[in-house]
């Protein structure tokens, strides 16, 4: 992954800016927040990498036409081999039972955990 990628949005996951939230990469309803994925997405787009997101009536963002997994573009700048990255490589103290970052965010664990898995699986 590009280091520079990689410093960003873990310091973007643990600052408290973006709301967490489960089932898309951003939601604008009574469960409004952001996916671990929709945070680089967010990255991405203040980077000029994508444009920014367009609102589905049902409150769900769309980033480059993806509303679940990270758009091509992101998956190339950002240096990642997937659209939703493994963590297979976390310790087990880290990881638990998930086998990627979008499976991890909606069970539960939390921006700042997620910021370590990155730190330590990618």
């Amino acid at each position: 992954m590009n280091a520079d990628v990689k410093a960003h949005w873990t310091a973007a996951l643990r600052s408290g800016r973006y709301p967490q939230a489960v089932g898309a990469l951003r939601r604008e309803n009574e469960e409004a927040g952001f996916c671990c994925l929709g945070v680089l997405c967010e990255l991405a787009v203040t980077a000029g990498v994508i444009p920014p997101p367009r609102i589905w009536l049902d409150g769900t963002y769309a980033y480059a036409d993806s509303c679940h997994l990270l758009p091509f573009a992101v998956v190339k700048w950002a240096g990642l081999g997937s659209d939703d990255p493994s963590i297979q490589g976390a310790p087990a103290s880290l990881a638990g039972d998930w086998l990627s970052l979008a499976e991890a965010n909606d069970n539960g664990v939390p921006f700042s955990g997620i910021a370590d898995i990155i730190e330590a699986a990618l």
